[in-house]
């Protein structure tokens, strides 16, 4: 009886840390996607916001950038593009907040790191 207590205790001590394990030190692909998801939720907007909130979400959604980010766009209907840097993905974003909504998802990600493990590129 004592014995089984016993592993009973230690195999829930390791599945309560391998549960934190995960909840606290997720992955890089893990937070990639988490960022990737907050960044759809901010960017999509609609009809009723006004254009002071519309404006704020356009810096918060610059925010999400590094200075030097490059973004190429290619999306059924729309001619291709590409985005270089944080400025002219601003003037980006504040043209795009003039149609009457948009609903932003991230569908299908692939996520591959580079060599260094210190740049990624999402797909």
């Amino acid at each position: 009886m004592q014995k089984s207590f016993r592993l009973i205790l230690c195999a829930s001590i390791i599945g309560l840390g391998l549960w934190g394990w995960r909840t606290w030190l997720p992955t890089p692909e893990e937070i990639i996607r988490s960022r990737l998801r907050k960044l759809a939720a901010i960017a999509s907007f609609e009809r009723q916001q006004g254009m002071v909130s519309r404006t704020y979400y356009a810096q918060k959604i610059v925010g999400f950038f590094t200075p030097d980010v490059v973004i190429d766009f290619d999306s059924r209907g729309y001619e291709a593009m590409t985005i270089n840097g944080r400025d002219e993905l601003q003037q980006k974003v504040l043209a795009a907040t003039r149609f009457v909504g948009v609903k932003v998802e991230f569908l299908d990600v692939n996520i591959t790191f580079g060599p260094d493990k210190q740049t990624a590129i999402a797909n």
